[in-house]
């Protein structure tokens, strides 16, 4: 019948979209977002583990995406002009910086990787195996919330909260987040540390704004003990600025908005 819906292929894609905006998605994340029963969300994952489209990381306790699912998007990825720019500037900005940097763009309750200047910076770091990265825990999401309407805003937190309760209130998930972006929009970017996968990295990020609203972050990954904070804030956070509007220009230049890969939402945010 033309009209027939394989329903098994249905919950697949469903199981496959709720790992993918929520990576490490553990069973009880997907059952929730789905709405299936737990044997059928144990079995879709199982399949999509079977076929390379996502695995289980035994150190988060949560299933994550592999790169043949982004094979899905590869067709529109490969038209995208924007991230072809946008891929050049930033070869170009790590020469002026040395440090090299990241564009990430919203997804669901996370940023994802888009394109970075890791490969051609004059200062090499390793870089995090993940490409996704939930938008409370880290520099970029918190900087692209707080340029967030507030409505927007409070969405997404409590979208994050609900996923990441286990164990914990969302309430006390969603005040703890809203802690960290005040912080942000106070100084007008955000700041991660890790010691890993390079002790003593730090991620600085601040939002890519067109027409009053984010559609993305700019992360500058730097070592925080080798330059001081009067270069930090004379010099770099100058030109990680003037690159993150120099990246909204080629956003609008190169229609990315038309693509249907980004939306902007246009209600004005803190740095708009």
């Amino acid at each position: 019948m033309e009209n027939a819906v394989n329903q098994s292929l249905s919950r697949g894609l469903k199981v496959l979209i709720a790992v993918n905006e929520s990576t490490p998605a553990s069973v009880s994340n997907v059952v929730r977002q789905t709405g299936l029963a737990k044997a059928t969300a144990l079995r879709m994952l199982a399949t999509l583990k079977n076929e390379g489209f996502i695995d289980f990381d035994a150190t988060s306790g949560g299933y994550k995406t592999l790169p043949k699912a982004r094979r899905l998007a590869g067709s529109m990825l490969a038209e995208n002009t924007f991230l072809l720019a946008a891929r050049q500037y930033l070869g170009d900005f790590a020469q002026s910086v040395k440090w090299p940097s990241d564009l990430l763009m919203p997804e669901g309750q996370a940023m994802v990787l888009q394109t970075s200047s890791r490969h051609v910076a004059p200062i090499t770091l390793k870089r995090f195996e993940q490409s996704r990265f939930i938008m409370t825990e880290s520099s970029s999401g918190l900087a692209y919330l707080a340029a967030c309407s507030v409505r927007r805003r409070q969405s997404i937190i409590s979208a994050v909260a609900e996923l990441r309760a286990d164990g914990a209130q969302e309430s006390q998930i969603a005040e703890a987040a809203h802690r960290k972006i005040e912080a942000v929009r106070e100084c007008g970017y955000a700041v991660k540390d890790y010691d890993a996968p390079v002790e003593g990295t730090r991620v600085v990020s601040v939002p890519v704004v067109v027409k009053g609203g984010p559609v993305g972050a700019l992360a500058l990954a730097l070592i925080r003990d080798v330059f001081s904070d009067d270069h930090f804030d004379d010099v770099l956070m100058p030109k990680l600025r003037a690159a993150a509007d120099e990246i909204s220009e080629l956003y609008v230049t190169h229609g990315a908005a038309e693509t249907g890969l980004y939306t902007v939402f246009g209600e004005p945010g803190v740095f708009s």
